[in-house]
């Protein structure tokens, strides 16, 4: 749902406008209906909506100024004008800041209702289109996270329920009903040509491949789904007819059926994992080593553990270092930042890792490198969630930003939740709430005005329009007067002749 914010001065438009459009068949939460520009800002900064309907003319902040001060919240937002002016000059104006809708007053329900069908629909859009990116992305992960999977496995052969539901969220384990063949007497030499005729044949007969082949000791094994004993029987046959030059024996294969790939995958680690070599076949079919050797899972398990529960940032960081710093191979340093980042994720309240982010720690080039990422991104991760005095909970960390930042004009709930915290906004704002007993807008305008007011107290001969910038209204000390006055009852001109 496309959330909503309403802004005219006008009651009986508000009310109108809030009665008469089906909100949610269009797709759309109506989240907040506001008289002046300021209640609408403020709304902004507290309730992220996607869609802002605004009137021009507005008292304390007029339309226009409304927009150019949201935009730097949120570039985002959809922006429908409504204005009794035909004026092209304010269109023009509007136009400036990316505004596409502009209606003129009487507006009429079924002009509005379109225009939040076209938003809806474009919002349709680029969410299938991020979809597919993030699909994409999963789909180029997913040879390097079952490779991933597989070591972790072998290392760690009874933890595997576990491993699995780790993960899960970025590797879908088919529910359905899962073959594993075993195709046995094949000898290396002739791996690489029967791999790429079964390729062909499993794709050319509709069998699908749940997992790459794995070869250990002159036995091929094969997790498919294949859809009947027809199927089964063509595979198996044209198996043992195969033939290649050098091949001194023939194939033999025998099928084992399991009710999920869950139990097949949990097989085929226990009739590998005795083996120190292993070929694990990549998606072009060409058999790729990797060896039984991770470092020791006991070890990994204690850095978890202080990863989870360390109270300071120093003792997270050398836990890292310690389990990277015999690493050489570039493979066990992906296997153990993908461990160590799963393991967190399944951990926490809220998802830290993306499928992004796995792409990116795939594309780096030195163990060095790889600790740096995993150790950042543990971090974050830390600091977003309910931590202790050194590792602040996401409001702490919040308001020591803000305090820090308050001459910044792009301070809200959704920039913070998604450049600092890297937690939801809709979390944030319930957290917030919850912590400080008021809404983020109140607590931002309540410190810029203790703000302001101690650099009135400082600088007695400071303009009004250099203590805006100083405390986040940029080059609009008029909206800075009005904020102020609604904080102190008095304007900030009659403030410094009181000093």
């Amino acid at each position: 749902m496309l959330r909503v914010l309403l802004a005219d001065d006008e009651e009986i438009i508000r009310n109108s406008i809030s009665k008469m459009i089906p909100w949610e068949s269009l797709g759309c939460e109506l989240v907040g209906a506001a008289a002046n520009g300021m209640e609408a800002y403020n709304m902004i900064c507290d309730s992220y909506p996607d869609i802002v309907i605004t009137d021009i003319k507005m008292p304390i902040l007029d339309g226009l100024e409304l927009i150019e001060r949201a935009v730097l919240l949120d570039k985002d937002i959809e922006f429908i004008v409504l204005s009794g002016y035909s004026d092209f000059k304010f269109a023009q104006k509007a136009m400036k800041y990316g505004v596409r809708y502009y209606h003129l007053k009487p507006t009429r329900r079924e002009d509005l209702e379109e225009t939040l069908k076209k938003i809806s629909e474009d919002a349709r859009i680029r969410a299938e289109k991020e979809q597919q990116r993030r699909e994409s992305i999963l789909l180029d992960l997913k040879y390097p996270l079952q490779k991933s999977l597989l070591l972790e496995s072998l290392n760690s052969p009874l933890e595997l329920k576990k491993l699995f539901h780790n993960y899960s969220g970025f590797l879908k384990f088919s529910p359905e009903k899962t073959a594993f063949c075993l195709c046995s007497f094949l000898e290396e030499p002739q791996l690489s040509a029967f791999l790429t005729d079964i390729f062909q044949f499993l794709k050319k007969n509709g069998i699908a491949m749940l997992f790459p082949p794995v070869y250990v000791k002159n036995n091929l094994s094969l997790l498919l789904r294949i859809k009947d004993l027809t199927a089964e029987s063509a595979l198996n046959n044209y198996v043992l007819s195969r033939s290649y030059p050098g091949q001194t024996v023939g194939y033999e294969t025998r099928f084992y059926h399991y009710g999920s790939l869950h139990e097949a995958l949990e097989v085929l680690i226990m009739k590998v994992s005795r083996y120190g070599r292993i070929l694990f076949t990549d998606p072009s079919g060409r058999p790729e080593e990797v060896r039984n050797s991770l470092t020791e899972p006991l070890k990994i398990g204690k850095t978890e553990e202080t990863v989870l529960h360390a109270s300071e940032t120093a003792e997270i960081i050398q836990a890292l270092r310690e389990i990277f710093s015999p690493v050489n191979s570039l493979i066990t340093a992906q296997v153990i930042a993908i461990r160590l980042l799963l393991q967190i994720q399944n951990q926490g309240a809220e998802s830290f890792l993306h499928a992004q982010d796995l792409q990116n720690l795939y594309t780096l080039s030195s163990v060095q490198d790889i600790l740096d990422f995993t150790c950042d991104l543990i971090l974050k991760q830390r600091f977003a969630a309910k931590g202790t005095a050194s590792l602040e909970s996401p409001v702490e960390k919040l308001k020591l930003y803000v305090d820090q930042h308050l001459d910044s004009e792009n301070l809200s709930l959704k920039w913070l939740a998604e450049h600092l915290l890297f937690i939801s906004v809709g979390y944030l704002s319930k957290l917030f709430l919850r912590t400080e007993g008021e809404k983020f807008s109140e607590y931002l305008n309540k410190k810029r005005m203790e703000r302001a007011k101690e650099l009135m107290r400082v600088y007695h001969n400071t303009n009004i329009q250099d203590i805006a910038q100083e405390v986040g209204f940029g080059n609009n000390p008029r909206y800075f007067g009005q904020v102020f006055k609604k904080y102190t009852g008095i304007t900030p001109s009659e403030y410094m002749q009181k000093l």
